[in-house]
């Protein structure tokens, strides 16, 4: 389980913000699925989808914080953007960093948890990094998550 090291100057994502109650030790959220849902039955992700104008292509589940004595954690469902946020939608700024980046392929539900629990438990503890100050993302690159060839990317933030 070896990530791509790559660094990143600082950029923005936009998109719709919720807070989650942690449901197991690695912070995820059977409601984040239902958030996600939502968004792509309104139409939402499709909006989305057509503002993104960034370096990252695909979609943005970004970690923006947490707080393992409430256990609570905000979660924006975004794309990469350039320009004025539009009205219904917040912006964050991630700033510059380095980044381990994890490919994935499979069912979300389960390979994204999975390699959560593996960077977790294995690889952070056995690299020469420790988690840096920016948002821990997950980049959806495949329409539909739920096909076991789907595509995705974890972005984890070092230093």
């Amino acid at each position: 389980m070896e990530p791509r090291m790559t660094e990143r100057e600082a950029f923005r994502i936009i998109g719709i913000k919720k807070s989650f109650h942690f449901d197991d030790e690695f912070g995820q959220s059977k409601e984040i699925h239902r958030f996600w849902r939502a968004l792509d039955e309104d139409g939402t992700l499709d909006y989305l989808i057509g503002l993104s104008s960034g370096q990252i292509m695909g979609m943005i589940g970004a970690t923006l914080s947490a707080n393992e004595v409430t256990n609570q954690m905000d979660y924006l469902v975004a794309v990469e953007f350039k320009g004025n946020t539009p009205e219904d939608f917040i912006q964050h700024d991630v700033p510059a960093a380095k980044w381990a980046v994890f490919e994935v392929t499979g069912v979300v539900e389960e390979v994204v948890p999975q390699t959560w629990e593996k960077i977790y438990a294995q690889w952070l503890p056995t690299s020469d990094y420790e988690l840096g100050d920016a948002p821990l993302l997950e980049v959806y690159k495949t329409r539909d998550p739920y096909s076991p060839k789907a595509k995705f990317e974890i972005w984890v933030p070092v230093k």
